[in-house]
């Protein structure tokens, strides 16, 4: 029993360590900066890129620009 809760530990250590993936978008007429990025709590590891892709695309419709 003690060895199934050590790999499930180490099973979700080596998910929270993973890279996040991020885009940073920046309005060019305000200077305001928006960060892209998945939350955890709410969104499982594999839905990454696709919430981030969103998120970007929504403030790409609201005049924001990728920050390169």
């Amino acid at each position: 029993m003690p060895m199934r809760i050590l790999l499930l530990f180490l099973a979700f250590a080596v998910v929270g360590c993973s890279p996040n993936y991020m885009v940073l978008m920046k309005n060019p007429q305000t200077g305001d900066v928006k960060e892209c990025k998945r939350n955890p709590l709410k969104n499982f590891v594999w839905e990454e890129t696709r919430v981030v892709d969103e998120c970007a695309a929504l403030y790409e419709k609201a005049g924001y620009q990728k920050v390169q």
